[in-house]
């Protein structure tokens, strides 16, 4: 995605850091402005390798969605220095909120999927190290079936499908709600 710095680097700040892009006051509202009841984000089973990998995608979606508010709002560069600035001002002035809502839109993600993202990203940030693209596919060819089986919570796997989507096509295709099946549906009918 041309819009994404291959490297965080680009930005200036360590990757490894979860303050990357964000400044001190701004990680403190982070942290009060997601609330996340029921995002629990405790991922026992991934190896360090495969968190690291999760947290790639992540803080790639979040570094695109900040440069295309920078790209949409170019007079506002010097005031929306974070993508935590973004989140917070976006509250009150209702072009910042229109523009982040129409990127959010063109990527294919809601608020929802910010909120899990942005926590994960708070969660796991410290200890999670950043790999490029061609390192993420040395190491693991499927991510899709990294997420579906060992996250277990469903918003959070959703919006970490979203996030590669958005890396890897350009934007996440939302799919109607998976009607679960009852078991009726499951055992074939067998007529007399």
């Amino acid at each position: 995605m041309a819009n994404v710095p291959s490297d965080p680097w680009v930005l200036g700040v360590s990757p490894c850091s979860p303050r990357m892009f964000l400044e001190d006051k701004d990680f403190a509202l982070l942290i009060t402005i997601l609330p996340v009841p029921g995002i629990v984000l405790l991922i026992h089973s991934l190896t360090s390798m495969e968190l690291n990998i999760l947290y790639s995608y992540v803080i790639e979606v979040l570094i695109c969605l900040h440069t295309r508010v920078l790209e949409k709002l170019p007079d506002l560069v010097r005031g929306l220095p974070t993508l935590a600035s973004v989140l917070r001002r976006k509250v009150k002035n209702k072009r910042i909120r229109v523009v982040w809502e129409s990127i959010l839109e063109e990527c294919g993600l809601q608020e929802g999927d910010i909120t899990a993202l942005c926590t994960f990203f708070i969660a796991h940030g410290n200890k999670a190290e950043y790999y490029t693209a061609k390192v993420r596919q040395m190491y693991i060819r499927d991510v899709t079936f990294l997420i579906t089986n060992m996250v277990k919570n469903q918003a959070l796997q959703d919006s970490l499908l979203r996030a590669v989507q958005v890396i890897e096509k350009g934007k996440a295709v939302r799919t109607p709600e998976k009607q679960k099946s009852s078991l009726k549906e499951l055992i074939p009918s067998v007529n007399n």
